[in-house]
């Protein structure tokens, strides 16, 4: 994966959890698999941020990231900027045309979701702007 995205940073592969997961807190023991978060590790080994989501769509907005990361204060990376290669999608992929009904599909599931249980509403509201941004990132790809 860091080959074909060209990313300047290594990535974890830890598919039973034992080897940061766990460690991290971030392991949902019931279903045997991550819980998806986004920890920050700065310079000093210190946790710099810590988000542990519910589900797969619980994410920090990337722009909240990027001031986390900033707020470490260190050097930009120097690196070319990445060419991206031939698109070679599964034949399981969504198609471009359906990412928009989708995510329109998920925003007002969210939404009913909320409606109904007023205790998963301030949840249901992050799905919701997750979904616009996922919808606006489409939208400006054309």
């Amino acid at each position: 994966m860091v080959e074909k995205l060209q990313l300047p940073f290594p990535l974890l592969s830890d598919p039973d959890g034992s080897g940061a997961i766990k460690a991290y807190e971030a392991w949902h023991e019931e279903a045997d698999l991550a819980k998806p978060a986004t920890i920050v590790i700065g310079p000093d080994g210190e946790e710099a941020y810590r988000q542990v989501g519910h589900d797969y769509a619980d994410r920090i907005p990337e722009d909240e990231l990027a001031e986390v990361v900033e707020g470490l204060g260190l050097d930009a990376a120097e690196q070319e900027r990445p060419t991206p290669g031939e698109a070679d999608p599964s034949e399981n992929a969504m198609q471009l045309a359906m990412l928009g009904p989708y995510f329109l599909g998920n925003k007002f599931a969210a939404k009913a979701i909320g409606i109904r249980s007023p205790e998963s509403r301030e949840h249901t509201k992050r799905l919701e702007a997750e979904a616009d941004r996922y919808s606006e990132a489409l939208q400006a790809i054309g």
